[in-house]
């Protein structure tokens, strides 16, 4: 601040500033941010206490302000990168993980220590943020239980009920009929060239484990999988939250929380449903307890202070425990012996000599296979399944190696280091089981360079359970078959990060059958389904580029540039889009401009799902069912879209949907429509049964509100008074059993109508191997069935009438734009599917008319004949559903104006609809699948033929003692139902629906035909098997949930019986008469089974065959 002396002060030097936004630049530019962000955090931590300069710490590499020790862990395994840091500090290693302090033991002397010497002062777990997400105070399980008593009861009853050598061996049978399963399923698939081992094995582990703990194998044992694998990732990661326990920012920023938060609902709402479904089976069984039984029973009696959540955790830890570590080995096994085919040799040899001459392996020949265990020891030093074990804290300050422990240190023993270091293994990375022939090392926790389960307290209680599912499977595929790679692949060993050293892909080699699980000793190559590309490929970020906008203006103060990355993949498809808006062309500033709508469509679709997730301050938030992501204005259409260009129906789509996103209850938005979607048995009982009177309402469309207006018949009437007051007539006058049974002489007349029409079209076929229109001759017959049970006679204008009434279904069937916007008077006129429907609906009510009109003529014409009104209107069992309506109509009856004319008219159409189109449709897939697998039809003629003994025509009375053509009937109706989504329904008022929230005003879809092609329920469920209704007390009366074609609960169909007397009388006599062929050059299973959806599924084409007459027939 000198001054210069002067008539004026001036200052002695030039004054030199710099601005104050280059200044910050200049601070915060990259390079100078390494320098300031460690001086900052060293300025302002606190500093150490003098006090614990007296603590030996074990020694630790260099560190980095904030993050610790995670540099040094970056860019490989964990356990890999630990071994490292231990070969240049020592065997116990000191790493600070963020704020976690970690003692890493790499050492046998070490983790002798740590688990015997110091066993009690490490013998809890250490639970930190995320883990308290998923298991909440009280509900830890086994395996993050504090030490204490509770944790002590808990193993003492799993040892006790599952993991003991005498319960071990009492699931003997269970793991020899689950080995034959795995081995079924790789010799079945022998059309293929490989077999993914890895997914058959998963399966087999967890079935396995899962009938030892519950009695049953896993419904959903996919999904299953699946969770284990996201839940074992998302415990092996290190995430903020717990690398830094005490930010709350930590927390913000991290994705850990939600995620983990997720897996738990999901985990708590597949094992609530075994346990309350095991809950409801337990009453009609008598057999022995199992785990869960024995730990329910704890918790009634209250013998233990044992919750709910705690049982859970504790099933879903045994569940896990017993799957993942044989599945995982058995894996590495095929894997290194794949690499070593001198030990494969040598170790089959032991096998198939012991073995020889068995067509199945026991569990009494293992205990000889003295190599075989050789390899399993190997595998499991090169390959534990845990290879850091599992985290300890130290409860007590102690000294390890003469290294100070402090109180709440994280303790890890790195087991993969241990049994890969060469201070105890010669040639420590190669496989050799040999070194084990004399080494009396076990795996009992007792040698501590060798302990793959742990040792101590806290080792894996399950190692004979682990060892007894792993030996019976290795033996069974060392015996009966000889592997390979597939030609050209090289073996693959890289692991995974996790919890678990699983392989980073499946393990996909060639099978060659020496000898099948079942049967002979053929050789053949086997192999089994595909694994997913999807799972063996991951996501990379690494392909997409990043080429910039380069944004140039000019706001007064400067020039100012900005960069903005677009992705390369973007620019390349949609160049004009992408160009830059500021460069002065109109279609870029219009292009500006759509971006910006687009952006603010989608903000306030977020907002919008935020809000609904916080829901209102009242009424708390709603929990909406999982579903795909949606996008603003058009909701989940999308998805629907981009599967119609490969002829997927709308049924088949929902179901891929549902599958793929583990709904069972799935939720989408269909333009402005809120709909769900339930595609499990569960979910279907739910709706039809526990909620039954909130979904007893069919929801109306747009389309078909406008088009019939008050003409509202039985199908579309709302629950209430009318509806029910219209069923009952309906049900007493149409389709009771005494009621059906009268119309006997009908359904055998048209049904003998239908034979003689089919007998006459091929014999006036000019070709031998000319075919018949089978779906057209069935038309015919099976609506005239359906006509004169409600009118009494034939229809003059019936081909008009199917005509018109195929035309307005197809249109009212599906959702048209309007439907989806029923807000948009817009799209209502410029539309014009509501205008076609009301033509089309006006047209069916005038030919309903028509029949009414026709049915007074013949009434008219019995008057004139000289009959009186009781025979003219036929009263009594002998009088038409149409005569009854008529006079209910005309009398009044007390129904408060229920029935009038336009309801009549209406009435009349469903039930002509109802009658016809449902009857048809079934015999035409029935006949489809018949001839897709001669051999169901050659049993089903064979029984037929035998009841009839030659008669010339077929009687319902022939039908009594037939039961094969009835599960023919299940069968078709199981693949097949009728109405694939049943009729959509709306909800009334809020519920729930497997606990989560469905609004009021939901448009509700049962997919029966997902249900009913599921395979948790069904064994080959895309296989034509009547068989499987012999001995399963199944039917269609809606009471098993897993079988419903035609619905459950109160708007179940009435019709039921009607329409079963039909398609069994008819495909009988079909049978009985006729031999059926498929025309010249198809085969069956290149016969065309594509579907046209509608009110009910038919095929997409017509049915062409050829049939034989095989029985004479009488003349009609």
């Amino acid at each position: 601040m000198t001054q210069e002396r002067g008539a004026t002060t001036r200052r002695l030097h030039d004054l030199l500033l710099v601005p104050l936004v280059h200044l910050l630049r200049y601070l915060f530019s990259v390079p100078m941010l390494f320098f300031i962000v460690p001086l900052l955090f060293l300025v302002c931590s606190p500093r150490r206490r003098r006090g614990r300069g007296s603590c030996r710490l074990p020694p630790s590499p260099w560190a980095l302000p904030v993050v610790g020790h995670l540099h040094h862990l970056a860019g490989a395994l964990q356990h890999r990168a630990m071994r490292d840091i231990a070969r240049r500090h020592g065997p116990l290693v000191l790493l600070r993980l963020g704020r976690l302090p970690v003692v890493v033991a790499s050492s046998a002397d070490a983790a002798r220590e740590v688990m015997r010497t110091s066993d009690v002062a490490f013998a809890a777990r250490p639970v930190n943020r995320m883990i308290r997400v998923v298991f909440p105070e009280g509900s830890e399980g086994v395996i993050f239980a504090p030490y204490g008593e509770t944790w002590r009861q808990l193993r003492k009853i799993c040892t006790a009920e599952l993991l003991s050598a005498r319960r071990v061996h009492s699931f003997r049978s269970v793991r020899e009929e689950e080995a034959g399963r795995m081995l079924r399923a790789v010799a079945s698939a022998a059309a293929q060239t490989t077999v993914n081992l890895s997914e058959l094995m998963s399966a087999y582990a967890a079935d396995s484990s899962a009938r030892a703990m519950i009695g049953r194998r896993l419904k959903d044992r996919d999904t299953f999988l699946a969770m284990v694998e996201r839940g074992i990732k998302l415990f092996g990661e290190q995430s903020l939250p717990n690398l830094y326990p005490s930010s709350r920012l930590a927390v913000l920023l991290s994705t850990m929380p939600r995620r983990m938060k997720r897996h738990r609902e999901r985990m708590t709402a597949y094992l609530d449903a075994i346990i309350e479904e095991h809950q409801e089976s337990r009453a009609s069984r008598e057999d022995d307890e199992d785990l869960l039984d024995v730990l329910l029973r704890i918790q009634r009696e209250g013998d233990l202070e044992v919750s709910r959540e705690s049982i859970r955790s504790t099933i879903g830890d045994m569940f896990i425990g017993g799957s993942e570590p044989p599945a995982i080995t058995l894996q590495w096994i095929m894997a290194e012996l794949i690499r070593n085919p001198e030990v494969m040799q040598k170790v089959q040899d032991e096998v198939r000599q012991l073995l020889v001459g068995q067509h199945r392996v026991t569990e009494e020949s293992l205990s000889k296979l003295g190599y075989m265990n050789l390899v399993i020891k190997e595998t499991l030093r090169l390959h534990p399944p845990g290879p850091r074990l599992l985290l300890r804290v130290c409860r007590t300050t102690c000294q390890v190696l003469g290294f100070d422990v402090p109180k709440g240190t994280m303790v890890l023993v790195n087991m993969w280091a241990i049994n890969r270091d060469p201070k105890y293994w010669s040639q420590a990375e190669e496989f050799i089981p040999e070194r084990f022939e004399n080494a009396g090392i076990n795996f009992k926790g007792t040698n501590f360079e060798y302990m793959p389960f742990g040792a101590g307290r806290r080792m894996c209680p399950g190692m004979a359970f682990g060892l007894a599912t792993l030996e019976l499977a290795l033996a069974s595929l060392l015996y009966h078959f000889d592997w390979k790679l597939p030609d050209g692949v090289e073996i693959d060993m890289k692991e995974q990060s996790g919890v678990t050293t699983r392989r980073v892909h499946d393990l996909m080699l060639v099978p060659i059958i020496r000898r099948c699980a079942d049967s002979g000793s053929d050789r053949k190559e086997a192999a089994a389904v595909a694994p997913s590309p999807a799972a063996a490929t991951p996501f990379s970020l690494q392909r997409y580029l990043l080429p910039r906008w380069r944004l140039q203006g000019d706001s007064g103060g400067g020039r100012k540039e900005a960069v903005v990355e677009v992705p390369f993949s973007l620019q390349r498809r949609w160049p004009l889009l992408l160009s830059n808006p500021l460069q002065g062309s109109p279609w870029s500033l219009l292009n500006l401009l759509v971006l910006i709508i687009v952006a603010a469509m989608i903000c306030g679709e977020l907002c919008r799902r935020r809000r609904r997730r916080r829901g209102d301050e009242n009424g708390g938030a709603t929990r909406l069912p999982p579903g795909p992501w949606r996008l603003p204005f058009v909701g989940s259409l999308h998805h629907l879209a981009v599967m119609r260009p490969r002829g997927v129906v709308v049924h088949r789509a929902l179901a891929e949907l549902a599958r793929r996103h583990d709904a069972p209850v799935m939720y989408l938005r269909l333009g402005e429509l809120p709909v769900v979607v339930a595609s499990s048995p569960e979910a279907a009982r739910e709706v039809l049964k526990t909620h039954d009177a909130a979904f007893a309402t069919r929801a109306m469309s747009v389309t078909v509100r406008e088009s019939i207006g008050d003409k509202v018949g039985i199908l579309f009437s709302p629950y209430g008074k009318k509806w029910r007051q219209l069923r009952g007539i309906c049900t007493l006058e149409l389709l009771s059993v005494k009621r059906v049974r009268s119309f006997r002489p009908i359904r055998e007349e048209q049904v003998a109508r239908l034979v003689d029409a089919i007998a006459a079209a091929a014999a006036s076929s000019t070709a031998e191997a000319a075919a018949v229109n089978i779906s057209r001759q069935i038309t015919g017959p099976m609506t005239d069935l359906a006509l004169r049970a409600i009118m009494g006679e034939c229809f003059r204008w019936r081909e008009e009438f199917l005509e018109t009434l195929a035309e307005a279904l197809k249109k009212t069937t599906g959702l048209g734009v309007a439907d989806m916007f029923p807000s948009s008077r817009l799209l209502r006129a410029v539309g014009s599917t509501v205008r076609d429907v009301k033509l089309l609906n006006a047209k069916l009510f005038e030919l309903v008319e028509c029949a009414i009109e026709q049915h007074r003529e013949q009434i008219r014409a019995a008057h004139d004949n000289g009959g009186d009104d009781d025979d003219a209107h036929g009263h009594g069992d002998k009088e038409c559903f149409l005569n009854t309506l008529m006079r209910i109509q005309k009398e009044g009856d007390d129904l408060d104006d229920t029935l009038t004319m336009a309801t009549v008219k209406a009435v009349i159409l469903d039930m002509f609809a109802g009658g016809s189109e449902s009857t048809s449709t079934t015999l035409e897939w029935a006949l489809s699948e018949l001839v897709r697998n001669p051999h169901v039809m050659q049993k089903a003629q064979a029984e037929i033929r035998h009841a009839l003994q030659g008669r010339t025509r077929v009687t319902e009375d022939d039908l009594i003692n037939l039961k094969y053509p009835k599960n023919i009937i299940k069968e078709t109706l199981r693949l097949h139902p009728v109405a694939p989504l049943l009729v959509p329904k709306e909800c009334q008022e809020s519920c729930k629906i497997l606990g989560y929230d469905v609004p009021k005003g939901t448009i509700m879809f049962v997919n029966a035909w997902a249900i009913g092609r599921d395979p948790r329920y069904w064994n080959d469920a895309e296989v034509f098997m009547p068989e499987r209704f012999e001995k399963v007390a199944v039917d269609f009366r809606g009471t098993n949930f897993e079988f419903k074609p035609f619905g459950a609960g109160r708007r179940m169909c009435p019709g039921i019986t009607f329409a079963n007397a039909t398609i069994e009388m008819a495909l009988t006599a079909l049978l009985y008469h006729f031999d059926w062929h498929l025309p010249p050059g198809v085969t069956p299973d290149g016969l065309d089974m594509e579907e046209e959806f509608g009110m009910s599924v038919s095929r997409k084409r017509d049915l062409y065959l050829r049939p034989t007459l095989h029985m004479g027939l009488e003349t009609i």
